[in-house]
């Protein structure tokens, strides 16, 4: 009888832990914040073109801009603030912006873009041209800003080598790029809120460092 009345306390006591620890952890990922949603832009091909702002208790004046896009797509249904609160608990206001989403029913790429590499035959000097405009590559400097990047060595869609290319190229030139490989992550992965928090972290670095000017 004793022996089970102190596994019958054990599991009370693993149960309040478990429901601490997640109670903390739905509160970390739901700090309190303003949201003004529907800000318009711009316009595209006769769309309104809108962003968000999401204002943190306690500003600390800077702003960072996050691209909602994945898949040729953009809405807000694809946003998620939760994912936002490391960035929003170190006091960054953060702008979520909406683009123009693939149009519906092409099941892949723009038309535009399909147009620009899809070529029987292929017309070579149209297609290094057409490259050398949209390669990364090709645009690096040793005066762009710093550059943090988290990258999963699993990741079949953007694979990464294309980060590591981009690196070395930025370290030629002078320029500064942070490689951070995650390993076994795919393109998304189950501890990216934590990662998250880390380039929170670098945010704080960059703008204290000497010489960096709040924008």
């Amino acid at each position: 009888m004793p022996l089970r009345r102190w596994l019958i306390a054990g599991l009370l006591v693993c149960l309040v832990a478990v429901g601490i620890v997640a109670a903390a952890g739905w509160a970390y990922f739901h700090p309190r914040f303003n949201w003004r949603r529907g800000i318009a832009y711009g316009e595209r091909q006769g769309k309104t073109l809108t962003l968000d702002v999401l204002t943190p208790s306690a500003p600390n004046g800077l702003g960072i801009v996050f691209l909602v896009s994945g898949g040729w797509k953009s809405g807000t249904e694809s946003f998620r603030p939760w994912l936002m609160a490391p960035l929003l608990r170190h006091g960054y206001t953060v702008l979520p912006v909406y683009h123009v989403s693939q149009p519906t029913g092409d099941g892949g790429p723009p038309r535009s873009f399909l147009r620009a590499f899809d070529q029987d035959p292929v017309d070579m000097p149209r297609w290094r041209l057409t490259a050398a405009e949209l390669s990364p590559l090709l645009h690096v400097t040793g005066e762009m800003p710093p550059v943090l990047i988290h990258h999963g060595d699993r990741d079949t869609l953007v694979t990464l080598d294309q980060s590591v290319r981009f690196r070395d190229r930025a370290a030629a030139v002078g320029g500064d790029v942070t490689l951070v490989t995650v390993a076994g992550a795919g393109h998304t992965w189950l501890l990216m809120p934590w990662h998250i928090a880390q380039c929170a972290a670098w945010f704080d670095t960059q703008f204290a460092a000497p010489g960096r000017n709040r924008p």
